[in-house]
């Protein structure tokens, strides 16, 4: 039996020409690593002689370490033994020798060419919602891909939580209510503080006469000013009335002139009218 350094192919059979694993390699270890999701294998030797059915006139016998493994023979080129299928799906996860030994036409064998088998199961990794396993048959591993997405720019009341059900951040809270105002007052908002900003300043009531009042209206957001001077008052002929803006109030000044001297024959009369 001759020896040839090739890869490990491996491969499924379903209507389409088979991968083949070369039972013999220059190795003084050969190894095969299957994955637990594949299950039918092919191999072969000599596969180069005698348009691929091996050694003329050689007979190869193939066994496995375990009855659990379903060996289909004659596989090569009219039907030649050199080329066999194993199903390993019954099998369980654990190391295993393939072995084939050549006999010629002469009855006489030749020392067994042994393949060690390691079946193995990475089991599918537990994922995040946005990341994707995707099974890697050549390595037997999973290889999980996706990151992440980054928490979104949210305005200051607004919080952002990461949702692992949806897998979407989830933006809450509201922007606060405008507080409510004096008429004279202003609220705006502030996004660096977060809060509203009321600006404004009642107007400072305006300079009244002594008679007025100044009163703030709430309604029309002005100083209503009431009160009117009071009449100056009826005052007698010789009586003069003044408006004191300091007391406020109408000041009346003036005293009836004194009865003239009479003679004794005349009389002194006020006469108011003049």
């Amino acid at each position: 039996m001759k020896s040839f350094l090739l890869p490990l192919l491996i491969g499924a059979f379903l209507f389409i020409l088979p991968n083949w694993v070369n039972a013999q390699t220059n190795s003084s270890n050969p190894q095969q690593i299957i994955c637990g999701t594949q299950a039918l294998e092919f191999y072969q030797v000599d596969y180069t002689e005698n348009g691929g059915a091996g050694t003329t006139g050689s007979t190869y016998v193939w066994s496995v370490s375990t009855p659990l493994a379903t060996i289909t023979n004659n596989l090569g080129p009219s039907s030649s033994s050199n080329r066999i299928s194993i199903d390993w799906s019954a099998v369980l996860i654990g190391s295993y020798t393939v072995t084939v030994v050549e006999e010629n036409a002469n009855g006489c064998a030749a020392d067994p060419i042994e393949l060690n088998v390691e079946i193995i199961q990475p089991d599918p990794p537990v994922l995040e919602c946005w990341e994707t396993a995707t099974f890697d048959n050549s390595t037997c591993q999973w290889i999980v891909t996706g990151t992440q997405p980054p928490a979104p720019t949210v305005l200051c009341y607004e919080t952002a939580t990461w949702n692992p059900t949806t897998c979407v951040w989830d933006v809450t809270g509201t922007q606060p209510p405008a507080p409510t105002v004096l008429c004279y007052e202003t609220a705006t908002w502030n996004p660096t503080t977060c809060v509203w900003d009321v600006t404004g300043t009642q107007p400072p009531a305006p300079t009244v006469l002594c008679y007025e009042t100044a009163t703030w209206n709430p309604t029309t957001c002005v100083w209503d000013v009431t009160g009117t001077q009071p009449p100056a008052p009826t005052v007698l002929c010789y009586e003069t009335a003044t408006w004191n803006p300091t007391t406020c109030v109408w000041d009346v000044t003036g005293t009836q002139p004194p009865a003239p001297t009479v003679l004794c024959y005349e009389t002194a009369t006020w006469n108011p009218t003049t």
